[in-house]
């Protein structure tokens, strides 16, 4: 379960680290991150001497995970480029590093929590996981629902822009 939210979660940063280049978009980012922080905050209920603790911990986590995406998603972009080109050691190679990059991506995992146990109650601790699928669905719905609202504006452009007969 916990491989599928950090899969769900590479997915979003990394897009979004991607993407976030123009000041709009990097705006765009930093609401979400402060919507990420007040998500968190609400649903792990953490008082201000907490979420003070709690967010050093949490962020290097973060920057560490993002870090790890953006470098396997140029080095899947890479070996897909060339893919039907690989020899099979030169494969090999690539799922090793694969394999390393996800035990390290584990062993960062099971650092925050046990890093965490030290700044918040455990059963705050047994909530984060929630959290952290929970704000993704969210963030996603409302990704889905935004980008349903900008269809229906363009078709509506659309329609008013046709002449009637």
């Amino acid at each position: 379960m916990i491989t599928k939210i950090y899969l769900s979660l590479l997915l979003i940063f990394s897009s979004l680290f991607t993407y976030a280049q123009t000041d709009s978009e990097k705006n765009q980012f930093e609401k979400i991150k402060s919507y990420k922080v007040a998500y968190f905050t609400e649903q792990l209920s953490l008082t201000a001497e907490e979420a003070s603790n709690f967010w050093p911990v949490y962020n290097q986590f973060e920057k560490a995970q993002i870090e790890m995406w953006q470098s396997m998603r140029k080095r899947a972009e890479a070996s897909n480029e060339d893919s039907s080109s690989l020899s099979e050691t030169e494969a090999k190679k690539l799922l090793e590093e694969y394999i390393a990059e996800r035990t390290a991506e584990h062993k960062r995992t099971m650092k925050l929590y046990k890093d965490l146990q030290d700044v918040l109650p455990a059963n705050k601790v047994l909530l984060l996981p929630r959290a952290e699928d929970s704000f993704r669905r969210k963030l996603m719905r409302m990704h889905r629902e935004r980008r349903g609202q900008d269809n229906q504006s363009k078709e509506k452009a659309k329609e008013t822009a046709l002449p009637l007969l």
